[in-house]
């Protein structure tokens, strides 16, 4: 073999040199492979952490908000999770029985994600699962899947007072179809709705703005029962009074007469001489024999009814009580003021029980519906209730029995100036009602 030449060692020098160059430049990028990787295996220990919500469930707070900002294998392994804990609350394979959450002390931005189990809302087996791709708790917006059999609207429905005490705020139903439904959180009505008359609807009877659907709610005077009114002082009775005066002013064709008493003289003054059809009283002696002639009223019209062969009469008579307390004992205790004042309870139960049939129909206000207030003879005929804020938990049972939802739309203890809870005496159903301020008439001088 000949030797190298000088010119052949120097290339064989410079490979080798470069060839080892290359074995550094390979280790240091093995070292940074390896140290990424370790990076990323320790984020993904450190992901697979945050979102074992088996363990924590407060975790899933805020996760689709950091959904958004991870990486995009991020958002499978966390619907992996979080179906995972779902299933372990509907049924734990491993001990047998199913995960137990404490749902009160739950992070309250944790608990849309487990809105169904909180329900116990069971579609086909399983709970309906939050979207994380198309919902948005931060903007109001919960979409459900429920992939396992229909919903049954009218039963999410019933428990959307659960929903607004647990989620907070006002929730609807925005859509439902075959596999999902989604909820829309509402804007908070104002704390002083002000009255529009387009509101109003000739033939039906304004009871205010139903809280649930943000739109006026009626009830058609046709379908009138007598109504209790109830609540403390400066919950907005006075506004609902209004409001009641101008539902039956705008359908004035339909009642034969308005008849409006209160027991401190100033509820009604206002409307005085604004109608025909409506007569303004307060004094006692006025509303006993107001009720005297109505109960010869309603004889009348019901032997009418009978040589006609009618059942219903083709208008109405309303009578407006406002402050009963004040007419409910007589105002001397000697014999003929006690047996006048029992003709007069007589008449107002005969009224109650019967006038309903001819188109008589009652609305009476109480602050408290006690018989000290309010005879239990009476108070049995009157059997639609529109009820302000009662703080006695007895005053509100009596009324309602249970008094939390979803027996009730909201607790009548701590009802907001302003709304209402109103039972309807026909269907037995129950609204949540926001009473829109008004101010009486303006009389013309």
């Amino acid at each position: 073999m000949k030797p190298a030449t000088p010119s052949q060692f120097q290339q064989a020098l410079a490979l080798i040199r470069a060839t080892q160059d290359h074995a550094r430049q390979i280790r240091v990028l093995e070292s940074l492979i390896q140290a990424q990787t370790s990076l990323i295996n320790a984020r993904r220990r450190q992901q697979l952490s945050e979102i074992n919500f088996c363990d924590n469930p407060d975790r899933l707070a805020h996760l689709i908000a950091r959904i958004r900002h991870a990486d995009p294998s991020f958002l499978g392994i966390a619907e992996s999770s979080y179906h995972h804990l779902l299933l372990e609350m509907r049924e734990r394979f491993d001990a047998g029985k199913p995960l137990r959450v404490d749902f009160h002390t739950l992070h309250p931005d944790a608990r849309p994600y487990l809105l169904a189990p909180f329900l116990d809302l069971v579609i086909g087996g399983r709970f309906p699962r939050l979207c994380l791709t198309t919902s948005d708790p931060d903007r109001g917006r919960l979409s459900y899947i429920a992939a396992h059999g229909a919903l049954d609207r009218n039963h999410l429905h019933q428990r959307l007072p659960d929903i607004n005490a647990w989620l907070g705020g006002s929730w609807r139903i925005a859509s439902t179809d075959a596999t999902s439904f989604v909820l829309e959180r509402m804007k908070p009505l104002p704390a002083t709705l002000h009255f529009d008359p387009a509101w109003l609807r000739k033939g039906a009877l304004l009871l205010g703005i139903n809280t649930e659907t943000r739109e006026p709610a009626f009830q058609p005077f046709d379908h009138m029962t007598h109504l209790l009114i109830a609540g403390t002082p400066g919950m907005g009775k006075s506004s609902f009074l209004h409001l009641l005066m101008h539902s039956c002013l705008n359908s004035a064709e339909q009642f034969d007469r308005i008849i409006a008493v209160c027991g401190q003289g100033i509820a009604f003054e206002s409307y005085r001489g604004l109608h025909p059809k409506l007569h303004i009283a307060s004094e006692p002696e006025e509303l006993v024999s107001i009720a005297a002639e109505l109960q010869q009223t309603m004889k009348q019209r019901i032997t009418q009814l009978i040589a006609e062969k009618r059942n219903k009469m083709a208008d109405y008579i309303l009578l407006v009580i406002d402050e009963w307390g004040a007419f409910n004992q007589p105002e001397r205790h000697d014999k003929e003021s006690r047996e006048a004042h029992a003709i007069f309870l007589q008449n107002m139960m005969h009224l109650g029980k019967r006038g309903r049939k001819v188109g008589i129909r009652l609305a009476i206000v109480v602050q408290e519906p006690v018989e000290r207030d309010l005879s239990p003879g009476l108070r049995s005929t009157l059997a639609s209730i529109l009820s302000f804020r009662l703080p006695l938990t007895a005053h509100a049972t009596s009324l309602f029995g249970e008094i939390t939802p979803p027996a009730v739309p909201a607790d009548p203890r701590t009802l907001p100036i302003g709304e209402a809870i109103f039972h309807d005496g026909q269907t037995s159903q129950r609204t949540g009602l926001k009473i829109p301020f008004l101010d009486p008439p303006r009389r013309q001088e």
